[in-house]
């Protein structure tokens, strides 16, 4: 674009050909319009350029922005899942020892079970061992006192 400008001022300035004055000015007028236009459009794609260059430095800087954004997501999210890795795990270590703990609750609830038994059984032998007992001693007292009435009647 500029080289094409240069081209056309070294037409206008140029030594004009051998026509007529009117003829040869108007070629300098429409050459001037022709050089004020490309001077126009050369600026106007200038700042054309530059706003688009702002734009792109703009764009650039949110695409550094989200990219940030999104590193730092991606590493939440990756120790999210380290956690919640880590959390499965512990759930099923957790499960295994409720596992575990619910069948020693069984085992020792049937422990209970049998010694509840084996204390009734207890009980019941206790108890018919002092029904004997209380008839052994009521025997006993009989015994005494017929024992009793015999030293008596000896000792008379």
């Amino acid at each position: 674009m500029k080289a094409f400008v240069t081209i056309l001022n070294r037409c206008w300035s140029a030594p004009a050909r051998q026509t007529s004055n009117s003829s040869s000015e108007q070629d300098r007028d429409t050459l001037r319009q022709h050089r004020d236009q490309i001077n126009q459009r050369y600026k106007a794609s200038q700042d054309h350029a530059e706003n688009l260059k702002e734009k792109l430095h703009a764009s650039q800087a949110v695409i550094t922005q989200w990219a940030t954004r999104t590193e730092t997501l991606e590493a939440t999210v990756d120790r999210l899942q380290l956690e919640r890795d880590s959390d499965a795990e512990h759930r099923e270590k957790l499960g295994a020892a409720l596992t575990d703990s619910e069948k020693h609750l069984a085992a020792c609830q049937q422990r209970i079970s049998d010694l509840r038994e084996r204390v009734a059984a207890a009980d019941d032998r206790n108890q018919f061992l002092n029904d004997q007992n209380r008839e052994l001693l009521q025997e006993k007292a009989v015994l005494q006192g017929q024992l009793k009435q015999l030293q008596t009647s000896l000792a008379k």
